[in-house]
Parts: structure tokens; sequence; C-alpha cells
């Protein structure tokens, strides 16, 4: 399961990378901590599963989820941002996010989210 952090934190970054050193299942692909760059990474490099958080320079994370849904690039979106406000929330369906995590306090809940997500797809191998 390839995956792109795309969030400005190196501190969740680190956070997120000692996560992934958890799951043999997951291949990281990197952390892009510019808008601008986003889009055109997850075109290139083509994730599983895209992290994303919604303040970034140059480009907001919505304006991202919206590239991502007009484009069809459809991989997962877990929002996982420090500005978990109800509003925020309320759109992320809309453009394509499948999860939507407070940053300080749903690390625990993304690291479940990535255990299903990888236990679904070993059962769809077998």
């Amino acid at each position: 399961m390839k995956v792109l952090v795309v969030d400005d934190s190196a501190l969740t970054g680190s956070h997120l990378a000692a996560m992934f050193s958890e799951f043999p299942e997951i291949e990281p692909l990197g952390q892009v901590v510019d808008g601008l760059k986003a889009v055109d990474k997850i075109k290139r490099l083509k994730p599983d599963v895209v992290i994303l958080d919604v303040v970034l320079p140059a480009r907001n994370g919505f304006e991202i989820l919206h590239c991502v849904k007009r484009e069809n690039l459809a991989p997962i979106v877990m929002v996982l941002t420090g500005m978990p406000f109800v509003e925020y929330q309320e759109s992320c369906p809309e453009a394509l996010a499948v999860f939507f995590f407070d940053k300080y306090t749903g690390f625990g809940r993304v690291r479940q989210t990535f255990k299903q997500l990888i236990e679904a797809k070993l059962q769809c191998v077998h």
C-alpha cells in the first residue's frame, strides 16, 4: 500500500513515518510540504492513500481534494489536521476524503484505520 503525506509539519511527518514502520505492507512515498506540488506528486506517484492536511502553503487541502476528484485520481484520502472544525469535516466527504482525523488526538485512529485497510486488502487477495 503506497502512502503519500501532504503536510508541512516535520513533526507530523516523523510521527507518521514511525507509524508506517510498524506496517511492512506500507510503502511510504515521502512527504510533500507545498500544496502546489501535491497534485503533481499524486499524479506521478499514484499512491493508494494520501494523508492530507487542510492548512498548507500555496494551496489548501480542500483545493487539493477537489483536484484529485476532478481528475479522477481517486486515492483514499485521510485528512489529518490541527483544524478539526465541524464545517471542515462536513465538507470532506463531498470532496472525496474518506477519513477525517484530528492531528492532536487522532493518531491512534489513523493507526487503526491502516490496520483495517491492510486487513481488507489482504482479504481481497486471498
